[in-house]
């Protein structure tokens, strides 16, 4: 630290027996840094509390000069990431004072990947590659030094990834090989972006999958896919990052499953809880339950969903809403938490965007969390958990406490814990039975032989 505020970075070169020598200084603080595979030294900044980041070049003065900067929520807005050699691990790729960055280009109108070349010396940007509209198409793999060929992975919604070697001076593609579509029972499955407006005006957005072949004046028994986000400001809440023109993203224990059992589900549909400064997680509840009054609104008046049969669902921080949303809602029929934390004052020193401590929002903590209200939640409930959960916010005992509590509140659920799994299921035998407690939870609680709940319009508690 300076004198005055900044910071100062020095490298100590080997056989590491001399004074450190100085690789720049930033009056504004350095924060991420490393160097090109040549020696040119990279870093970034964030600045205004968070909210803006900055990069930076090192010049051979040692000044740092101003690449980019922009505001960290602003997707569309992305000046992309250095090619590295070896992955993302290695050095950035440097040549003729010049490095590849690569951006998903995204936009409301969906996401034109691209890849500029940055000369080290002007900071001018060349754009050397953009996808054609319609397809998803990305940077891979850099093939020579010269930067003149690259590999590029292109797909569509019904085309599955394919290689391409692409040469950077004409654009020429040519295909390598091909691969065999890895989910041939999606095909046929109708998907489509939707948007909607919440009640105080913001747009949201998610994807809407369909089951082939269904009725449409018959409404579907449907599943809702969460994980909420933070951001300071409505424009960047609005701003579309679904990854439309890919082919089907499925991890893990995937709720598209419940599409090939008949079900309509919106995955991911944008949860804005949006707000400045400490206590911008303050209105999380209004802003989530708004959020799930505009999805299902939208998915009833467009005779998609019967509005008794509604389901929510998520995994880790989308777990933790699932449960919010039955403590402070009847907008549901049943929730699906899978590794997720209900105790709040189990992580006393902040979680996801807050940044105060237990101890300075005692009140805050405590109404955040759904274990303090189990006796609130009285819809169906099914907790799955991995048996030694290795993230910090979501130990296994989160699940079992909670479920102890739900349990001695007369709520009816079930609770799931596969030995030997950590936070993100690998085991294929638990990604499997993941699965198939989801389906057949489903199916119990909404599917065709279950009694729909009351058709109540909203409602918050």
């Amino acid at each position: 630290m300076l004198d005055g505020g900044g910071e100062r970075w020095v490298a100590l070169d080997p056989p590491y027996s001399a004074a450190p020598r100085e690789v720049t200084r930033s009056a504004g603080g350095i924060g991420r840094f490393g160097w090109t595979e040549r020696g040119t030294a990279l870093f970034t900044q964030l600045a205004e509390h968070g909210t803006k980041i900055r990069y930076f070049v090192v010049a051979p003065d040692r000044s740092a000069k101003l690449a980019w900067e922009g505001a960290v929520k602003d997707v569309h807005d992305d000046p992309g990431r250095a090619v590295r050699r070896d992955g993302n691990r290695g050095p950035i790729v440097e040549s003729d004072r010049r490095i590849l960055l690569m951006s998903d280009g995204l936009s409301d109108d969906g996401p034109r990947p691209h890849v500029d070349a940055l000369d080290l010396d002007t900071l001018e940007i060349e754009r050397l590659l953009t996808a054609r509209e319609g397809v998803y198409e990305r940077m891979v793999a850099l093939v020579d030094a010269k930067m003149s060929t690259i590999l590029t992975v292109r797909e569509s919604e019904t085309e599955p990834p394919r290689l391409f070697s692409v040469q950077t001076a004409t654009g020429e593609h040519t295909p390598i090989g091909a691969l065999s579509n890895p989910f041939p029972e999606l095909d046929g499955v109708e998907r489509r972006n939707v948007s909607f407006e919440r009640n105080d005006g913001v747009r949201l957005n998610g994807m809407l999958y369909l089951p082939r072949d269904r009725d449409p004046a018959k409404p579907l028994p449907t599943l809702v896919w969460i994980y909420p986000a933070e951001f300071t400001d409505e424009q960047y809440a609005e701003q579309m990052d679904a990854r439309r023109f890919r082919f089907h993203q499925i991890k893990e224990a995937s709720p598209i499953a419940a599409v090939l059992e008949g079900y309509a589900l919106l995955l991911n549909p944008t949860v804005p809880i949006i707000g400045e400064g400490e206590t911008a997680n303050d209105t999380y509840v209004p802003q989530l339950v708004s959020s799930m009054e505009a999805a299902i609104d939208y998915l009833v008046e467009n005779g998609i969903s019967d509005r008794g049969r509604i389901a929510v669902a998520g995994r880790s921080y989308g777990a933790f809403s699932t449960a919010n949303l039955l403590v402070h809602s009847n907008l549901f029929r049943t929730g699906i938490a899978i590794s997720g934390a209900y105790n709040r004052t189990l992580t006393p020193f902040g979680f996801q965007h807050e940044k105060r401590s237990f101890w300075e929002a005692t009140d805050f903590y405590t109404r955040m969390s759904p274990f303090y209200r189990a006796d609130e939640i009285d819809e169906p409930f099914l907790l799955m958990h991995g048996g030694v959960d290795d993230n910090p916010g979501t130990p296994t005992l989160q699940a079992r406490r909670f479920f102890h509590a739900l349990v001695g509140n007369g709520v009816n659920v079930r609770y799931v814990e596969l030995p030997h799994e950590r936070h993100h299921y690998r085991a294929r035998e638990n990604v499997l039975h993941t699965s198939a407690e989801m389906l057949d939870w489903l199916d119990r609680t909404i599917g065709p032989g279950s009694q729909a709940a009351p058709a109540a319009k909203s409602t918050a508690r």
